[in-house]
C-alpha cells in the first residue's frame, strides 16, 4: 500500500508533528447517527444515544446496558474538540481518551486509564491500513480494494452484498475490528478511514463465521441489521443467539 506524506502516517513514541487538519464532519445533506438499540434473541440489551455540537461532530454519548436485570448499568461520554487536531473523551467526569488527528483522520489514540497509547496508519485514499500499539510488536493490519475492506491480517475475510446504503454501516468499526473500537467511531467512521455504504454479507475466520441481514428506511439508511455469529468446534458450527440492532438517523 502506498503511504499518505511522513508526517502524516509516522507514528512513534513522541506526538506526531501537529498539523491542521481538514473537516471531519459529516457531509451536510446527510442525517446523523442518533440513537442504537441492541436486542438479543428478542430481549432489549442496551440503547445507545449520540448528541451533536452545532458543528455536527459528536459531543455526548450515553449508553443503558441491561445483564439480565431490571437496572441497567449507565455510561456516558462527554467528547471535547479542540480544532482540528485531537480530541479528548470524559467518561463520567474523569478524563479517559485523547485522539490526535492529522488531516481529517485519527494518527494516535491514548488511554488514560490503562496508560496505553495506539497508532492509525493510513493509505493514499485514506483508509486504515495498520492499528497497533506502541512499544508492542502485535498490530492489525488491513486490506482494501475498490473501497471494500476485504481482509484483516492474513485469517479474518469479509465478503459484501450488492447493496450499498445511505450514510455508513454504524457497526463496521465494531464487527472489522477497526482500532480500539472506541464508540466515537460508530458515529464518526471517517476518523479512522472506516467510512463504507457497502454492506457485508459475511466475515468468516477459521474458527468464527458473522452473518448478516439489513432492513433500510424509505430513504436508504440501515433501519435494522440482524447479526448470526457462529462458532466451529468439534466437527460442527454452533449458531450464537441472534443480535438485532435498530438505528435512529436524524
Amino acid at each position: 500500500a502506498v503511504l499518505m506524506c511522513v508526517n502524516f502516517t509516522a507514528c512513534s513514541e513522541d506526538d506526531p508533528t501537529d498539523e491542521e487538519g481538514s473537516s471531519t464532519t459529516q457531509p451536510s445533506d446527510e442525517k446523523k447517527l442518533v440513537k442504537i438499540i441492541q436486542f438479543v434473541d428478542g430481549r432489549l440489551e442496551s440503547v445507545s444515544e449520540f448528541k451533536y455540537g452545532l458543528n455536527g461532530r459528536i459531543a455526548e454519548y450515553q449508553n443503558k446496558t441491561w445483564f439480565g436485570g431490571d437496572n441497567p448499568d449507565q455510561m456516558k461520554y462527554e467528547y471535547n474538540w479542540y480544532s482540528n487536531d485531537s480530541i479528548t473523551a470524559i467518561r463520567d467526569g474523569e478524563l479517559s481518551k485523547g485522539f490526535k488527528l492529522s488531516e481529517g483522520k485519527i494518527v494516535r489514540e491514548t488511554n488514560y486509564y490503562g496508560d496505553e497509547s495506539y497508532c492509525y496508519t493510513y493509505n493514499k485514499d485514506g483508509y486504515i491500513i495498520e492499528y497497533k500499539e506502541l512499544g508492542q510488536d502485535a498490530s492489525y493490519n488491513y486490506t482494501w480494494n475498490n473501497d471494500k475492506l476485504l481482509q484483516v491480517d492474513d485469517d479474518y475475510y469479509i465478503r459484501y452484498s450488492d447493496s450499498t446504503c445511505k450514510g455508513f454501516f454504524p457497526l463496521f468499526c465494531d464487527e472489522a475490528i477497526i482500532g480500539s473500537g472506541d464508540i466515537l467511531f460508530n458515529a464518526h467512521p471517517e476518523l479512522v478511514g472506516a467510512r463504507i455504504t457497502y454492506l457485508p454479507s459475511n466475515m468468516t475466520s477459521t474458527n468464527e463465521r458473522t452473518t448478516f441481514d439489513y432492513e433500510l428506511d424509505a430513504d436508504g439508511y440501515i433501519k435494522s441489521c440482524t447479526i448470526v455469529e457462529e462458532e466451529y468446534h468439534g466437527g460442527k458450527w454452533y449458531a450464537y443467539k441472534p443480535d438485532t440492532y435498530e438505528f435512529v438517523w436524524e
